[in-house]
C-alpha cells in the first residue's frame, strides 16, 4: 500500500520519460514528413498537367475561329503541321499580344515564342487527324484536327493530345 501511495504522489515526470516520448514523437514525425514532398511532386505535375491541356484546348477553339479555307489549305491540302506561337508587337505605345501560328518546319519569328505559364514553356503542334470518320458527304466541309503540346516535365518530356474538329462556315446553322 504504502508503494502505491508513493505513485500516487509522485508529479510531473522524470528525464527518461521525457526523452523517450520525444524519440517516440520525432520518429512519428519523420515518418509523416516524408508525404510532404512526394504531395507536392504529384501536384506539381498534375497542374502541368492540366496547363497542357487547357492550351491545347485553347489552340484547338482558336484554329476553329479561323477561315476554314486557309486551314484547308494549310493543314488538310498541304498535309503540313503547324505551330502556334505567342507574338507581340507595338500598337499605339502599347504590347498586343496575339497568336500566330506557321509550318513547324520553319523558325519561330522574331516576335513570337512558345506560350510560357508558370515559367514552362508549352510547344504546340496542330496537325490533321487521320482517323478516317465520317461520310464522304461532310469529309470536304470537317477538317478533324490534332492538337499536341509539349513541355519539360521533372524528369522527362511531357504531352498531351486534344483531338476536334474545325467545321466549314457553310455548316454553321443560321437563325
Amino acid at each position: 500500500m504504502k508503494r502505491y501511495k508513493k505513485l500516487l504522489d509522485q508529479q510531473g515526470m522524470t528525464i527518461i520519460e521525457l526523452l523517450v516520448s520525444l524519440v517516440i514523437l520525432t520518429i512519428l514525425f519523420t515518418g509523416a514528413m516524408q508525404f510532404f514532398p512526394q504531395s507536392f511532386s504529384y501536384t506539381r505535375d498534375n497542374q502541368s498537367k492540366t496547363i497542357g491541356i487547357n492550351v491545347a484546348r485553347n489552340a484547338l477553339h482558336y484554329m476553329q475561329g479561323q477561315s476554314f479555307l486557309k486551314i484547308k489549305k494549310e493543314i488538310k491540302d498541304s498535309k503540313k503541321v503547324l505551330s502556334l506561337y505567342i507574338c507581340e508587337r507595338k500598337e499605339n505605345n502599347e504590347t498586343v499580344k496575339f497568336y500566330s501560328y506557321q509550318d513547324s518546319k520553319l523558325p519561330i519569328p522574331t516576335d513570337c515564342k512558345n506560350i510560357e505559364i508558370n515559367s514552362l514553356s508549352y510547344e504546340v503542334t496542330m496537325e490533321e487527324n487521320n482517323d478516317d470518320k465520317g461520310t464522304d458527304t461532310y469529309k470536304s466541309s470537317i477538317i478533324p484536327i490534332t492538337v499536341t503540346v509539349k513541355w519539360k516535365g521533372k524528369d522527362s518530356d511531357v504531352s498531351t493530345i486534344v483531338k476536334g474538329d474545325i467545321v466549314s462556315e457553310d455548316l454553321h446553322e443560321t437563325n
